[in-house]
């Protein structure tokens, strides 16, 4: 239970955090009149927002699926790749904020194969 109970905490300071973001930019949108700047920063926002909503909405019902692949790696590969996007996400972040191109990981495309292999078993 304590894994879950520190999801939750974790769960509740991004949400702070992703709402504090939003009345800072929509304060800053209406004091700028709509820079071009902050527009793109607002897309960002929306774009982690829905990030954010998809990753914990629980459609699934995790105990089965677990069971399912139990003698699979199939899991595992997806945490993984959750773990890759997440460093991802970081990165984009610190190129955005320092203005410099992004550069997509190449371990992604290795990772997918890996997925799909995982899934063909």
């Amino acid at each position: 239970q304590a894994p879950l109970y520190d999801l939750a905490l974790a769960n509740g300071l991004l949400m702070a955090t992703l709402n504090q973001t939003k009345l800072s930019l929509l304060t800053r949108l209406r004091g700028d009149r709509g820079q071009r700047g902050t527009r793109r920063t607002l897309h960002y926002y929306f774009v982690a927002q829905d990030i954010h909503e998809r990753a914990s909405s629980s459609h699934i019902q995790y105990q089965t699926l677990r069971e399912h692949f139990r003698h699979s790696d199939v899991l595992f590969r997806f945490q993984r790749l959750m773990s890759m996007q997440g460093q991802a996400c970081q990165q984009l972040s610190r190129c955005i904020l320092l203005r410099q191109p992004y550069q997509h990981d190449p371990h992604f495309e290795r990772a997918f194969t890996h997925i799909d292999a995982a899934l063909e078993r």
